[in-house]
């Protein structure tokens, strides 16, 4: 589980230093600061804690601290800032859209033994009990323990 800490107070200072880090482009808000190898972008909070831009980005924005809920991307571009590129999302609805935008690569999708791939997988889970697991089962050609466990989250827990 992702703990978060909570934000930092929101200073001038503070908020000087995210603009002097921020490059605005036609679409995009890159951050030209610091960053993870994953592209998204840090910052100091002058109280010696290191945040996540974006999450500085909403904070500042929205005048709401994202709290334990991920703060995501619309634009699929880790180092953008921009306040209407972003969401707040569990980390579960941020992995979903990160697989279904082919921004993360699903382990599962890629196993060669999987009987199952994400598309399905998702169609699955918005089925949920509504259609009965035999059912569910024959149009998938697995078995209805296959499709229990997907709706338990015993596998594909991440998507």
């Amino acid at each position: 589980m992702i703990r978060f800490v909570p934000m930092p107070i929101i200073t001038p200072e503070l908020i000087w230093r995210f603009w002097d880090k921020v490059q605005k482009t036609d679409y995009c808000w890159l951050w030209t600061g610091s960053k993870l190898k994953a592209g998204y972008g840090l910052l100091g909070g002058g109280d010696r804690k290191v945040y996540v831009a974006t999450r500085i980005s909403y904070t500042i924005h929205f005048n709401k601290d994202p709290g334990n809920l991920e703060v995501c991307h619309d634009c699929q571009n880790a180092s953008c800032v921009r306040p209407d590129h972003l969401y707040l999302d569990d980390h579960q609805g941020n992995m979903k859209f990160a697989g279904i935008n082919g921004r993360i690569k699903v382990e599962d999708d890629l196993n060669p033994s999987a009987k199952l791939t994400l598309s399905e997988v998702l169609e699955i889970q918005e089925i949920g009990y509504s259609i009965s697991l035999s059912n569910q089962a024959r149009k998938y050609s697995v078995t209805p323990s296959t499709i229990q466990a997907v709706l338990e989250r015993r596998t594909w827990n991440h998507v």
